[in-house]
């Protein structure tokens, strides 16, 4: 397969990232992978879809862990993407300031898909489950009770209803842990100016705090709207909040452990799977605490490194694997 991935940028890429493991697992497959970022599209005259990319280094062909050097070093060349066979989107919107780059990308994604490539995840899907808001499509018993809003009395009211029960307010499109509040119904004094800085934000989601949350929370891997899992060994991890915060994101300072995968959280995703395939989200990271889902990451789901490692397996040559079959049916079907 010739596959592409596209990025926000060059430099970030780390070796333990998923996205670098895909490349790396892509590549001992030998398949033929390129990469290009959210600023790299071009448009000519003719209406082809094209991008100035890097070639990823053959694997066989030089030493081991030498492979992200060598791309950043790459001066890159210009390639016709419409002669793909895949895209993989591996991006984080929020890490476009005015998101323009990245909302043109998921445009222009989405016109490479009328050229019979296969986009994984869907971009629009990616537009649909671009916040949290995509939550509400769930069965109200598999996600926390909610409300989305950015009139500050109706959020007060909410977070007032929930009695002696503390209330989670963050951002609807906030990611990595930033901007998570966990408040208190009685000891409500800072409520109007947490509020408030959640509004210049945008939209506002707030969530009845989960008691389970003092455990931290499940990053489950979900490819086809199943669980990811080889021999009984699942494509998940437990992160566990540092001391003195109840975020759990690896970002906001958790740690990783192996995950224990429940017979509520199964059922749980069972029940996400019609809308996960019907919208077209090939590949979801599922965020549980305890049997419930609080959020879904569906442009750069993470977390390979440890549920390998915890594993012992490839994951990220599985899902490699997946998409060879789905390519392959994708031409049969254009």
């Amino acid at each position: 397969m010739r596959i592409a991935f596209l990025i926000n940028d060059y430099q970030s890429l780390k070796a333990t990232m998923t996205t670098s493991m895909l490349m790396e697992a892509a590549s001992k497959l030998n398949h033929e992978v390129w990469i290009f970022t959210i600023g790299d599209w071009l448009i000519p005259n003719t209406g082809k879809i094209m991008a100035k990319a890097k070639s990823y280094p053959a694997i066989h062909k030089i030493e081991r862990n030498q492979q992200l050097e060598i791309l950043k070093e790459n001066t890159g060349k210009i390639i016709n993407l419409t002669s793909f066979d895949l895209l993989f989107i591996r991006t984080n919107p929020a890490r476009d300031p005015n998101k323009s780059a990245h909302d043109t990308s998921l445009d222009l994604a989405a016109r490479l898909e009328e050229f019979g490539v296969l986009v994984l995840n869907s971009p629009l899907a990616l537009r649909k489950a671009a916040s949290k808001l995509y939550l509400m499509n769930f069965p109200p018993e598999i996600r926390p009770e909610s409300l989305i809003a950015r009139d500050k009395d109706s959020l007060k009211t909410f977070i007032k209803q929930k009695g002696e029960q503390d209330t989670v307010v963050k951002p609807l499109s906030g990611t990595r842990g930033r901007n998570v509040f966990r408040l208190n119904p009685v000891n409500n004094a800072n409520h109007n100016q947490i509020i408030e800085i959640l509004q210049e934000e945008g939209y506002i989601i707030a969530q009845e705090f989960l008691p389970e949350a003092k455990d931290g929370d499940t990053r489950v891997i979900v490819i086809n709207g199943e669980i990811l899992e080889h021999q009984g060994k699942v494509a998940a991890i437990r992160r566990l909040p540092p001391k003195g915060d109840f975020r759990s994101n690896l970002h906001a300072g958790g740690t990783a452990r192996p995950a224990q995968i429940s017979v509520q959280m199964r059922r749980a995703v069972e029940m996400a799977k019609p809308r996960l395939l019907a919208d077209g989200l090939f590949m979801v990271g599922l965020d549980f605490i305890g049997n419930k889902i609080i959020e879904l990451n569906v442009f750069s789901p993470g977390g390979f490194r440890d549920a390998e490692r915890f594993a012992d397996f490839s994951f990220s040559t599985r899902i490699i694997e997946k998409t060879e079959k789905m390519v392959e049916k994708n031409k049969k079907n254009n």
